[in-house]
């Protein structure tokens, strides 16, 4: 039992009833998604599936001497609709997640080169959307979806930060060709750049954060610097101070 997406159905019923429509057994669906019948007799059966929030779905299945499968993809009659956009910029083939309020993935689209999207399908409830591309900050907005009454999700997506600097020598002058980076909290390297012949330099599409800024033409030299979404943030780096 799963949804469009593939991410497994908890809490749903299979009824399964006979060709003359006799109820046969009625079993539960576990937290993944997972069902067993067991001790049905050779024969033609309708399994029907019900969950809160998705629409009914129906199966035939036989029963012989092996041990058979029967999947079901369960839809929902909700449907998000809206725009992704960086200060008012649309940004083209974002990824937008939906998925619900214990992390479930329900549907995974990716909007068009006008940064438009539609996700059909949703189940009634409490969802979350997540936009993500490539040079912004994710962003995520919680989201209410009814089958009788389609929404409409326009989403920000922030410029991720930049720094720049110039590196210079002891002496003054500017250092080409040298090599920066950037160094998160946790000591992994998450971008780098080389000087140019003016000894500047730019590390682009880092998520907001404290950073390191390394480099090590002479003698390794260190500087702090905090970046935030959408701001350029200044570290020069002098060698000899």
């Amino acid at each position: 039992m799963h949804t469009l997406s593939g991410s497994g159905i908890g809490g749903a019923v299979i009824t399964v009833t006979g060709l003359d429509g006799s109820q046969v057994d009625r079993v539960p669906v576990d937290t993944e998604g997972r069902y067993e019948l067991v001790d049905l007799r050779k024969g033609t059966y309708t399994l029907i599936v019900t969950a809160a929030g998705y629409r009914p779905a129906a199966g035939t299945f036989t029963v012989t001497d092996t041990v058979g499968a029967q999947d079901f993809e369960l839809a929902g009659g909700g449907l998000i609709a809206g725009t992704v956009r960086s200060d008012g910029i649309p940004v083209p083939l974002a990824a937008i997640v939906a998925s619900d309020v214990d992390g479930q993935i329900l549907a995974q689209v990716a909007a068009d080169e006008a940064g438009r999207y539609r996700i059909e399908g949703l189940p009634d409830g409490d969802a979350v959307l997540t936009a993500s591309a490539s040079g912004y900050e994710p962003t995520a907005e919680p989201v209410g979806v009814s089958a009788t009454r389609p929404s409409t999700v326009d989403l920000n997506l922030p410029v991720q930060a930049v720094v720049h600097g110039v590196v210079t020598a002891p002496d003054g002058p500017a250092v080409a060709g040298a090599t920066v980076t950037a160094v998160d909290g946790d000591g992994r390297v998450v971008a780098s750049a080389v000087t140019g012949t003016d000894g500047s330099y730019r590390l682009t599409g880092l998520p907001s954060g404290d950073y390191t800024v390394v480099t090590s033409v002479y003698e390794p030299v260190a500087v702090r610097v905090s970046a935030r979404a959408g701001e350029l943030s200044t570290a020069d780096v002098v060698f000899g101070r």
